[in-house]
């Protein structure tokens, strides 16, 4: 009886704190927000139910408070500032970030690799990593990848003409994420994983499991860190952790054989290892093997990579639109026509495509949600509001993109949104689909480069259309913060017959 008597009163209290401490933030700060209920606080029970994702729960909270320059919402006991205002945007992300660096994401690098991966981690031990792994994709080094992907190009051709043997309906979403999959690890760590070939292997079986979390984890990890090191969750199971290590420390002892080291990101990384370019690392901030590896598994999310993800969105958005699809590759045929060879200069000069790319990636966002948290107290110029302390911060990059007011129209799949003309009507900070400042996507450039030049050889040498089975909506998995597909995307496609025009045989 006792205990029962006991076991009310720490539920009342917790009632009590919850209610008259926590749910309280927002309204004595005079910040506009949704009535808490306990115990979810303005969570919905949807997204428990995973019939929501992240993105979606704060873009709607996004549309009911977009007037308001910024607004409060309650992820079970945890307060959380969303902006919406693109003015303080760009102070948050851009000229005052120094102040918001950290992501604040949960980490527990003894029984969680991924913990240690550069989008992870905080303060000094991020700023040294950056520092050192951004040369990896510096401008000479995109231009090198150029040459490599190019050659799994014309292998994705082939595999396209296998499939198409069979069948002139193909399930592009799987085929894409081993494509890019080959791409990423041989520019990046000199390693030929050739998924196109043979994707029943160990290495991609391990890599879908690093992508396998749950709703509970989601939240817990992105919003109440404190809890998370006290349950000490993991995002990765202890055996894809150990079959990583162990890839790696293989990949490192190949490189010690041939006594060289490649000119990539793996390069880069054994040579933090070894205490930086410079030896400026002591032995207590030299980069480890575990720190290694979490960088490594980074290129497994979401869905097997940035790439696939452009990929995919935007051969279904031009099968939806045909009248962009022939646009588009009129500008491709006419450029393989008078190419000799394709160049990177030449890639880059593909104005429309560059157009399409930005749309596929305004439409389809993904990652939703920007998080952030202040490491001191920050007063918002021209206002009377504070941030304080520790106030975890998110920002709805799929609310901003698809603002009408911002964007007419907004589910309208429409290139030339991104005009010259048409992007100087918009602040810089209504468009983040990498992000923007110190914190924005390293592997951006490479991220574009496999989309563009994987587009240019298909739609050079295919029309893709929707078919009985091509989803009418798209719809993710909830639990994860990162966009991942849930449907299987199968398209429609037809050889095109006027390659016959193209001297090129690299081209087709």
């Amino acid at each position: 009886m006792e205990l029962l008597l006991l076991f009310a009163l720490l539920l009342f209290v917790l009632y009590f704190y919850l209610k008259y401490v926590v749910y309280d933030v927002w309204r004595r700060a005079g910040i506009p927000h949704d009535r808490p209920s306990i115990p979810l606080g303005t969570l919905p029970l949807d997204y428990i139910r995973r019939k929501a994702t992240l993105g979606s729960i704060l873009t709607n909270s996004y549309k009911r408070y977009k007037r308001f320059p910024l607004h409060g919402v309650y992820v079970i006991y945890k307060p959380v500032l969303v902006i919406t205002d693109p003015k303080i945007i760009q102070l948050v992300l851009v000229k005052d970030c120094n102040i918001f660096l950290d992501r604040g994401f949960y980490a527990d690098p003894e029984k969680d690799l991924i913990s240690l991966s550069l989008a992870r981690v905080n303060g000094e031990r991020w700023r040294i990593l950056r520092r050192q792994l951004s040369s990896s994709f510096a401008p000479k080094k995109i231009k090198f990848m150029f040459l490599m992907v190019k050659e799994f190009c014309e292998r994705l051709i082939e595999i396209y003409e296998d499939e198409l043997r069979e069948s002139d309906v193909v399930r592009i979403d799987e085929l894409t994420s081993r494509f890019t999959i080959d791409c990423a690890f041989a520019t990046l760590f000199g390693f030929n994983c050739n998924l196109l070939k043979n994707p029943d292997n160990d290495f991609y079986k391990y890599g879908k499991q690093s992508n396998e979390q749950g709703v509970i984890y989601s939240i817990i990890s992105f919003f109440l860190p404190e809890l998370a090191a006290l349950c000490r969750i993991p995002k990765v199971r202890r055996d894809t952790n150990s079959f990583f290590e162990r890839f790696f420390e293989n990949m490192i002892d190949c490189q010690k054989k041939k006594n060289m080291a490649e000119n990539n990101l793996l390069g880069a990384m054994m040579q933090l290892m070894k205490g930086g370019s410079n030896r400026e690392l002591d032995e207590n901030t030299k980069l480890t093997t575990q720190e290694a590896a979490a960088q490594l598994v980074t290129f497994f999310a979401p869905s097997q990579g940035m790439p696939a993800f452009v990929i995919i969105h935007c051969l279904y958005e031009l099968s939806l639109n045909p009248e962009v699809q022939e646009r588009l590759y009129k500008e491709i045929y006419e450029t393989a026509c008078r190419s000799e060879e394709l160049t990177y200069r030449t890639l880059s000069e593909l104005s429309y495509l560059n157009l399409v790319l930005q749309e596929t990636l305004r439409k389809h966002t993904p990652l939703p949600v920007l998080n952030r948290i202040a490491i001191e107290d920050f007063s918002i110029p021209d206002s009377d509001i504070v941030i304080r302390k520790n106030t975890r911060i998110a920002i709805s990059t799929h609310g901003l993109h698809h603002d009408p007011d911002i964007y007419p129209d907004p589910e309208k799949f429409d290139p030339t949104r991104f005009t010259p003309e048409n992007k100087a009507k918009r602040h810089s900070s209504t468009y983040l689909p990498f992000g923007t400042g110190p914190r924005f996507c390293i592997g951006k450039q490479q991220g574009i480069l496999i989309p563009k030049l994987a587009l240019f050889y298909l739609l050079l040498n295919y029309k893709f259309s929707v078919c009985d089975n091509t989803p009418a909506n798209l719809e993710y998995l909830p639990e994860h913060l990162i966009l991942i597909l849930k449907n299987e995307i199968y398209l429609r496609i037809e050889k095109r017959k006027e390659l016959d025009h193209v001297h090129q045989p690299d081209f087709r």
